[in-house]
């Protein structure tokens, strides 16, 4: 996700999206958010408001967090403050949206830098095969793991991540208690757990 600000970057931008999560998207017609929503539905966007304090807007239902919604976003617009773009950096990447769009005026060099960090991570992935050991982020960033682990997933893709060289595949598996981490995993690969666990490393690490 590069900073783009001109009219040309943003004009590709809408020309290769169709989803947009609108997030503080209000249900009043003479807010922002609103009409510019509203605008960008009648031009055949498909608009998915994110806002916690309503069930339906623009008849559309609402998602209380953009992790909430079931389908793929292309862009998470933001009528946010500043101060809630990190936050909510974190959920585009974890969402796997190609486009995180803060409103004029408003500036996060952290959200950027998280932004940023996913697309290189993609772009990586595409250009070469990357494997991503899921256990780092949890030893390292523990407070952070979650956000971690699913940019991971969600920049290489499911195929590509791991639980890490040691385990399953070693002698020590019987003794150690794995029941919280493997609840973890699941928080974070969904239904694709067993697949990080066994099949990708057997892949990876050439066991069969």
């Amino acid at each position: 996700m590069p900073i783009i600000d001109d009219i040309a970057g943003l004009r590709r931008i809408l020309t290769r999206s169709h989803t947009i999560a609108v997030v503080g998207l209000s249900a009043q017609w003479h807010r922002p958010s609103y009409f510019a929503a509203k605008y960008m539905q009648e031009h055949g966007y498909r608009i998915i408001p994110v806002n916690p304090n309503y069930d339906t807007v623009l008849g559309e239902r609402c998602y209380p967090q953009v992790t909430d919604i079931p389908e793929a976003i292309d862009i998470v617009d933001c009528f946010r403050k500043h101060d809630a773009m990190v936050a909510l950096a974190h959920e585009a990447v974890a969402k796997g949206a190609h486009v995180l769009w803060m409103q004029l005026g408003i500036r996060s060099p952290d959200a950027a830098r998280i932004a940023e960090t996913y697309d290189a991570m993609a772009r990586l992935a595409r250009a070469r095969p990357t494997w991503c050991k899921l256990s780092a982020p949890y030893r390292i960033a523990p407070a952070d793991a979650d956000d971690c682990a699913r940019q991971c997933i969600a920049a290489l893709g499911p195929g590509r991540v791991v639980w890490g060289s040691d385990w399953p595949f070693t002698r020590h598996e019987r003794s150690a208690d794995y029941g919280a981490l493997r609840e973890r995993l699941g928080a974070w690969a969904g239904s694709r757990e067993d697949a990080v666990l066994w099949d990708n490393a057997a892949r990876l690490y050439r066991f069969r």
